[in-house]
């Protein structure tokens, strides 16, 4: 069982949108984010630089172009390695955006490595996001669907 200490509670508060959608950039080497488990995934994509992660027992190197995935209660922590480091990030319970998706206890493959239909769709997210025009919650959570439908896939 992860350690409780370093247990995040995530709220997640707009039901139209069940995603915490965020876009990471770093000019100096050192820790993203420390050690924490969640009952959510949370996936990065990385657009510049490099960083080392730590998930559960294994670690992984990733640049531009990587997708790395937490998968629910999985330990993790980032650190850049390479900067500027950038990367978008994506945080949600797949339940809450697909009850089909939900209901088989997705674990995603912890690292897809330069993979450019998973570029364009992180693109799509945070586009629609960024442009928050009429009817950008529902588009993203659609959008968020089908990349996990091709990360299944």
């Amino acid at each position: 069982m992860p350690n409780l200490e370093l247990y995040e509670k995530k709220v997640l508060s707009d039901e139209e949108l069940p995603v915490q959608l965020a876009h990471n950039r770093h000019v100096a080497c050192g820790e993203i984010f420390g050690s924490h488990w969640h009952e959510h995934v949370e996936m990065h994509y990385v657009f510049e630089g490099g960083a080392v992660f730590h998930i559960d027992q294994e670690c992984y190197e990733v640049q531009a172009g990587d997708l790395i995935i937490a998968n629910r209660n999985e330990l993790h922590a980032g650190y850049s390695t390479a900067v500027p480091y950038e990367a978008s990030l994506l945080v949600f319970d797949p339940s809450d955006i697909s009850r089909e998706l939900g209901e088989k206890n997705l674990r995603f493959q912890s690292l897809i490595r330069g993979d450019a239909t998973v570029r364009r769709m992180m693109m799509d997210i945070f586009t629609v996001y960024s442009e928050a025009a009429l009817g950008y919650r529902a588009l993203c959570c659609a959008k968020v669907t089908e990349l996990l439908v091709y990360l299944c896939r």
